[in-house]
């Protein structure tokens, strides 16, 4: 699996593991946002955890990258358990 970091407690791991996937693809934030269709300052946003990503952007990033459905869930949801 791609994502490889524990994620500290309380750290928002949605923006954590988006960053992961855009390093691990050789990204900057400005292809990131073009590939989302949105601004520069709104990806920020949202890298950062600041605003939710929309079902419609997290699909395009699936679609773009290729993920599978557990990479998807990692990147977009894992966020959502407690793990120890």
């Amino acid at each position: 699996m791609f994502i490889e970091s524990e994620q500290k407690r309380g750290e928002n791991m949605e923006c954590n593991n988006v960053k992961m996937l855009r390093i691990k693809n050789n990204l900057n934030q400005v292809e990131m946002a073009d590939i989302g269709k949105m601004s520069v300052p709104s990806y920020i946003r949202k890298e950062q955890g600041k605003v939710d990503f929309t079902d419609e952007q997290k699909v395009i990033y699936k679609e773009h990258f290729d993920l599978t459905l557990e990479e998807f869930w990692i990147v977009f949801f894992a966020h959502y358990v407690h793990l120890k």
